[in-house]
């Protein structure tokens, strides 16, 4: 019986090395972020074409629950709102919202103000002095 107690002890140390192989592998091959993942305070603008724009944007936002420090909309003439927010995500769901609000056929613009986040899309930056 030693022999089999032995084969079988081997058995579950080879099993042993090849989980903890598997694990040691599966963790060297998650990639590392090429950005931080920590949130970012965002200032975000939005120009929409009329106040059903206005609604599909705030509806967008309300439901990916996004959390608001600030929420200012106004008329901007001609029909048109501007609606300003400030939010604090990470980099990479900065460019998702943005991509999303592009997608909304009445905004206009979006700009986007943060220390990671991507040049003001939709319009032309403004010049700096």
């Amino acid at each position: 019986m030693p022999v089999l107690q032995n084969a079988t002890t081997q058995h579950a140390t080879t099993q042993h090395a090849t989980t903890q192989h598997a694990t040691t592998q599966h963790a060297t091959t998650q990639h590392a972020a090429p950005f931080p993942l920590t949130p970012d305070a965002a200032k975000v603008r939005v120009v929409v074409t009329d106040a059903v724009g206005l609604q599909r944007v705030l509806t967008l936002l309300l439901g990916r629950n996004h959390a608001f420090t600030r929420l200012e909309a106004e008329e901007a003439g001609g029909g048109r709102w501007t609606i300003s927010l400030d939010l604090a995500l990470t980099l990479p769901r900065i460019e998702l919202l943005t991509a999303r609000l592009h997608r909304l056929p009445s905004v206009l613009t979006v700009d986007v103000t943060s220390a990671g986040a991507p040049a003001p899309t939709g319009a032309a930056a403004p010049a700096r002095r």
